[in-house]
């Protein structure tokens, strides 16, 4: 194994203490990028906005684990370190969702996480959308002593209520376990649990659909009612 290409990550004491500096404006900076979030969302049924900031274990962890670290900084920059999560009742908002942001921010990339799968595997779904610091939060947030590079993101999730209980179970079951046991029976029950929330989802959406067909239905025969109704009475003036 060459080790020439390996990056040193910076003392963790000192960038833990250059974290803990900067933490609180990163806090302010999602704050003012969730309240504008929140004021955009036109949906039916208000989605659950759900934010935090990168605890530094965390942080840390993950550079260990990507290796990440940028010689002219002592503080590399994560992609996920402000993270948003946006939760729908249904399938159908989120492309409404998607479409709200778009217009709204300045989107760098988007990521649908288990789109590569194929009909026979089931796993984590979730769209990831990594927008631009708005500029009016930079004017406001920004100062000589802090800014953040023009590089720097912050992480959209866009999920359904079920999608998101998922990533929640395998979060705990895979990703933070230090050890997964899983054989091929309990992946298989896995994958039925995934398979079971994605039919559950899909019908929840075709229950809202029908709905919403009977609701133009009713609207449309109330609206008939009311013509005729004014026509009769028009015809009854002398």
């Amino acid at each position: 194994m060459s080790y020439s290409n390996l990056k040193l990550l910076p003392d963790k004491k000192q960038l833990e203490q250059d974290y803990l500096r900067i933490k609180p404006y990163l806090e302010k900076i999602l704050s003012r990028i969730e309240g504008k979030v929140s004021q955009i969302l036109e949906l039916g049924s208000k989605p659950t906005l759900k934010s935090r900031v990168k605890k530094f274990d965390s942080y840390y962890r993950k550079l260990m684990r990507v290796n990440l670290c940028t010689d002219n900084s002592s503080l590399p920059l994560l992609t996920d370190l402000m993270g948003i999560r946006i939760i729908c009742a249904f399938l159908e908002d989120l492309a409404i969702v998607e479409d709200l942001l778009k217009k709204n921010f300045t989107v760098k990339e988007i990521e649908r996480k288990g789109a590569s799968l194929n009909f026979k595997e089931f796993g984590y779904e979730s769209i990831h959308i990594l927008i631009e610091i708005p500029q009016e939060v930079q004017d406001e947030l920004y100062t000589d002593d802090f800014y953040l590079p023009q590089s720097a993101v912050c992480e959209i999730q866009v999920r359904t209520i079920l999608q998101d209980a998922w990533a929640e179970v395998e979060h705990e079951l895979v990703y933070k376990s230090e050890f997964s046991p899983f054989d091929l029976p309990l992946k298989r029950k896995l994958a039925s649990i995934n398979a079971s929330l994605s039919l559950a989802d899909i019908i929840f959406q075709e229950i809202r659909d029908y709905q919403n067909k009977l609701n133009r239905e009713i609207e449309f025969r109330r609206d008939r009612f009311y013509e005729k109704a004014d026509a009769l009475a028009r015809e009854s003036l002398p």
